[in-house]
């Protein structure tokens, strides 16, 4: 499984779980947030629930990986990374996120991806 838990000197990097799944939906129901996004807000707590299980069961399959961002300090949840169409020759994946608009415009949301630039070629 790729899935890992990654910690800064802020942030923490883990799979995401069910008890994450009313701040996940609180974000992803944003419409601002959700602006670019590729698909509607979240309309539904279950929306985010199906995308924690259907995270976990791509992370168990090795196909990608999908943690929730974390202030260390508080355990707030800021928002989610991925890693995804990974290409295992060329060890070279595409990153995507989502970040709270509480934390974004506080320079939280460029950080978390550093880490997870480098774990690709370890695997």
């Amino acid at each position: 499984m790729l899935a890992t838990k990654i910690e800064t000197e802020r942030l923490v990097l883990r799979p995401l779980d069910n008890n994450d799944a009313h701040n996940l939906f609180t974000i992803f129901s944003d419409h601002t947030v959700m602006r670019y996004w590729n698909t509607e807000p979240w309309s539904t707590l279950q929306d985010a629930e199906r995308f924690i299980s259907s995270s976990a069961d791509s992370m168990q399959k090795n196909e990608e990986l999908t943690l929730g961002v974390f202030l260390k300090e508080s355990q707030g949840l800021l928002g989610k990374i991925m890693l995804f169409q990974y290409h295992k020759e060329s060890k070279r994946a595409e990153i995507g996120f989502g970040i709270s608009l509480r934390h974004g415009e506080k320079g939280s949301c460029l950080k978390p991806r550093a880490p997870l630039l480098i774990m690709p070629s370890e695997h």
